[in-house]
C-alpha cells in the first residue's frame, strides 16, 4: 500500500487547524510545591491573613508610641523595659497592649532595667500589621494564571497547600522504520548493515517535556502496516499521540492511511521546509501527529504544530515559545518560495561590535548535528520570496545562548 499526500496545504491554515482542534484538558489537584508552570483551573482564595499577627519590621524594642512622641537625642525618654519597653527582633509578635517598635540604634540601656529612646515613633512604626500583605478570603491568584515561582510563596503564606490544575498532557512517543535501532544496542556491524540510531524519540520526548507534557516513549515500530496499526490503536488512551516516521510518500510509508482507517486525518502534507510530510488527524478523541522521519523536520514540526497543541492543552497561549526573540540584520540572503513556510538556522556573529545573524546551509533534513551548532532560527513567512542581505529579522534564540 503506497501513501499519496493529499493536496499540500498551506502551514498558516494547518496550524490554524491544530488550534481550532485542540482544546484545555480537565484539571486535577496538586500540591502546591509542585505547581511552578502549571496553569490554575480555578480562582484561588487565601486560607488565612498574612502575616498571621502583628509582627515586628526591625529589631528593636516593642512600645506603645504615645510614650515616645517628645524623644530626641538631646532629650531621650526613658522606659522601663519589660512594663514599658520590650526587646524584640524582626519577624516575632509585637506583644499586645503594644503598637510601635524602635529601631535598635535609637535605644541604649541606661542602668538596670531602664532603656533610653531618642527618637519618637507613631503607631504601628515598624510594624507589619496582621494581614496587610495577604487577607484570609481574598482573592490571590486568578484562574487561568500560569503560576510562576513567587507564586508558590505567595500560596504558602495564604496557607494554600495544595491547588487545581489543568493536567500536563501524557505523550506517546512512536518511531517507526526496519532501519531504527535504539542507540544503546547499535553497534558497528548494524551501522554497515544500515541500521540508524532512533534519535527521533529521544528529542521529541525532551521536547515534550520542555513543553510541559510527560512523554512516554512507546519503542521502535517496524514498517508493516498491521503491525503499525496495532501499536497506534495500542496508544489511543494517552492525550497526546506523536509517530515518527512513514509519513512521506513512499511504498511503506503507510501512517496517513492507518489514521485515516482508524480515525479521522484532517491533513496531510503542509508547505513547509523542512517538515513538510506531516500530518494530523484524531484516533477517537486523541489528537495525533504524524511527524516526518528525518530529525531536523520533525523538530520543525514539532515546533509549528506540535508545541502549539501542548500548549492549548495546558491553558496557555498557543503561540507561547520559550526562545528570546531578538532583531538583527541578516548577513546573507535567505532564497525561498511564495506560499511556503521557511525555518532556517542561524548563527550569531558579532559584526562591528552589533549582533548580526549568518543562515546556515540547510545540510538536508537529516543533520541532526547542525541543530547542535546553531544559536536559533529564523521563520521566513509564507507571502515572502526571500529575505535580502542586510534586512533587519526577528530570530528565535535557544535558551543557552547569551544575546
Amino acid at each position: 500500500m503506497t501513501a499519496m499526500f493529499q493536496r499540500k496545504i498551506t502551514a498558516s491554515r494547518a496550524i490554524a487547524m491544530v488550534h481550532s482542534s485542540i482544546h484545555p484538558l480537565n484539571s486535577e489537584l496538586i500540591k502546591f510545591s509542585d505547581a511552578s508552570g502549571r496553569v490554575l483551573a480555578a480562582d484561588i482564595h487565601a486560607c488565612c491573613d498574612h502575616p498571621p499577627f502583628d509582627r515586628a519590621a526591625m529589631d528593636g524594642y516593642a512600645v506603645i508610641a504615645s510614650s515616645t512622641f517628645y524623644a530626641t537625642p538631646e532629650n531621650p525618654i526613658r522606659l522601663r523595659e519589660g512594663s514599658e519597653a520590650v526587646r524584640i527582633m524582626t519577624g516575632k509578635p509585637v506583644p499586645e497592649g503594644f503598637d510601635a517598635v524602635v529601631m535598635m540604634e535609637y535605644t541604649r540601656e541606661a542602668g538596670e532595667g531602664i532603656i533610653e529612646i531618642s527618637r519618637a515613633v507613631v503607631p504601628g512604626k515598624n510594624v507589619a500589621s496582621r494581614g496587610e500583605d495577604i487577607r484570609a478570603g481574598s482573592l490571590i491568584l486568578g484562574k487561568g494564571r500560569r503560576l510562576l515561582p513567587h507564586d508558590l510563596g505567595t500560596l504558602a503564606a495564604a496557607g494554600v497547600t495544595s491547588v487545581p490544575v489543568l493536567r500536563s498532557p501524557v505523550v506517546a512517543i512512536i518511531s517507526t522504520g526496519d532501519e531504527i535501532v535504539d542507540p544503546e544496542e547499535l553497534d558497528d556491524a548494524g551501522r554497515r548493515a544500515g541500521k540508524v540510531a532512533d534519535i527521533n524519540s529521544f528529542t521529541l520526548a525532551s521536547l515534550v517535556a520542555d513543553a510541559g507534557g510527560k512523554p512516554v516513549r512507546c519503542g521502535i515500530v517496524k514498517d508493516e502496516f498491521e503491525t503499525l496499526k496495532r501499536a497506534i490503536r495500542s496508544v489511543s488512551g494517552f492525550d497526546l499521540i506523536l509517530v515518527s516516521g512513514g509519513s512521506s510518500v513512499g511504498d511503506k510509508d503507510y501512517l496517513a492511511a492507518i489514521i485515516d482507517q482508524l480515525g479521522e486525518l484532517l491533513f496531510h502534507g503542509v508547505s513547509v521546509k523542512p517538515g513538510g510530510p506531516v500530518g494530523f488527524g484524531f484516533l477517537d478523541q486523541t489528537p495525533v501527529f504524524i511527524l516526518p522521519g528525518y530529525p531536523v523536520a520533525a523538530i520543525v514540526a514539532f515546533e509549528l504544530f506540535v508545541r502549539p497543541a501542548l500548549n492549548i492543552m495546558q491553558g496557555l497561549d498557543a503561540g507561547m515559545m520559550p526562545y528570546k526573540v531578538i532583531r538583527a540584520e541578516l548577513l546573507r540572503k535567505i532564497p525561498s518560495q511564495v506560499g511556503r513556510l521557511d525555518f532556517v538556522r542561524v548563527k550569531i556573529q558579532n559584526k562591528e561590535g552589533k549582533i548580526a545573524l549568518e543562515p546556515l546551509g540547510t545540510g538536508g533534513s537529516g543533520s541532526i548535528g547542525r541543530m547542535s551548532v546553531a544559536d536559533g532560527f529564523i521563520l521566513v513567512d509564507e507571502p515572502l520570496e526571500g529575505i535580502d542581505a542586510g534586512s533587519m529579522v526577528e530570530a528565535y534564540c535557544y535558551p543557552v545562548v547569551e544575546v
